[in-house]
């Protein structure tokens, strides 16, 4: 259903606003990755500037041979946690990363979406650690697209 070729808004219109516990799963387990538009909306929700933002709310994660940003999670001693922005709900839900809209655990193609987001924004076609890291995600068992 879900092809690596489609734009964000084909991937978009298969979306729908949920807070069912399957799509909110992640919620309490982690948080999603901003890109582009992201920041910018975030950091005006919460009426501060991106670099503020960065310091106060976000932390680096690495994917695919690269460093991202994404809200911090509360992680009580482990090392998972809720987003910060979860409580009983999406607290910026409006603005909240494109990770995040597109997440549709209810939905028996989540987790193409989830694969297509990474195709799209994480895994950088012109470095090769990058691309090796998408390649042993691949060989373990990893989903990819058509």
């Amino acid at each position: 259903m879900i092809e690596r070729d489609m734009i964000v808004d084909q991937v978009k219109s298969l979306t729908h606003e949920c807070a069912c516990h399957a799509c909110e799963h992640g919620c309490h387990y982690g948080s999603g990755i901003l890109i582009g538009k992201d920041f910018e909306n975030l950091a005006k929700k919460l009426g501060i500037g991106v670099e503020e933002l960065k310091e106060k709310w976000l932390e680096p994660v690495e994917q695919f041979g690269q460093t991202f940003w994404r809200p911090k999670l509360l992680r009580n001693g482990k090392p998972y946690g809720p987003c910060i922005f979860f409580d009983n709900g999406c607290t910026v839900h409006d603005v909240k990363p494109l990770q995040c809209t597109l997440a549709m655990g209810c939905k028996d193609y989540g987790e193409e979406i989830m694969v297509w987001f990474m195709e799209q924004y994480l895994v950088d076609p012109r470095r090769e650690n990058s691309q090796r890291e998408f390649r042993l995600y691949k060989e373990s068992g990893g989903k990819t697209l058509r």
